[in-house]
């Protein structure tokens, strides 16, 4: 082959290889969304991963699962 095939063949490979990154891309925007509701991801977990993750917080045994989510969301 010559020099100008092969250009054209690597041009070609390394264009379709972009767009192959381009197209997996926007599937997974499409699959896990751009944006994401933080009080729905946090309202599948359960009170005890809630409190989990407010460590260090005070007083949070006493409250309930909708009030843990709001102190979350606020920090």
């Amino acid at each position: 082959m010559n020099d100008a095939s092969e250009a054209t063949i690597m041009l070609f490979v390394i264009t379709g290889l972009i767009i192959v990154d381009a197209v997996q891309t926007m599937i997974m925007i499409l699959d896990k969304g751009i944006y994401k509701d933080e009080r729905e991801e946090l309202m599948k977990k359960s009170v005890k991963e809630l409190r989990l993750m407010l460590i260090g917080v005070k007083k949070t045994s006493r409250l309930c699962k909708e009030e843990l989510i709001e102190m979350l969301v606020t920090n």
